[in-house]
């Protein structure tokens, strides 16, 4: 299953965007409320999804000032995939949206996808108003 997030625009160069979300350590303060038990490094993070599963983050791929990859790896309950695509606009601004993309059974996927577009949405505001405040 993949999902994309709504194209959000930061009042920031790609440059700096880039630079935040391609740490880890950066990550846990854009992720929602029900995330506990937060551990990261600059390249991986591990958290609980409150009542759900264990997830560790890796990155896996940056291509300076335009992507960030995260892959699930260790006690991943199912396969998942997200990438960070940043398009430069100008000096001072850029446009950020992600792809998840999740290898979830059909029956849990038709549960799952307007949560996972709702939480896909809110990670790229989340990630515009600190990136804003940089």
């Amino acid at each position: 299953m993949k999902i994309e997030s709504n194209k959000t625009i930061i009042e920031k160069s790609n440059e700096i965007v880039f630079d935040y979300i391609s740490n880890c350590n950066n990550f846990g303060k854009v992720l929602p409320e029900q995330i506990k038990n937060w551990n990261s490094t600059e390249d991986n993070c591990t958290f609980e999804i409150e009542g759900m599963a264990k997830i560790t983050l890796t990155i896996t791929k940056r291509n300076p000032h335009s992507k960030v990859e995260y892959s699930a790896t260790a006690d991943k309950p199912f396969g998942l995939i997200l990438t960070c695509f940043i398009t430069y606009l100008d000096n001072n601004r850029c446009e950020i949206y992600s792809e998840l993309d999740a290898d979830i059974p059909p029956m849990i996927a038709m549960m799952a996808k307007n949560p996972l577009q709702k939480f896909s949405d809110q990670l790229m505001l989340k990630i515009k108003q600190v990136c804003e405040t940089l």
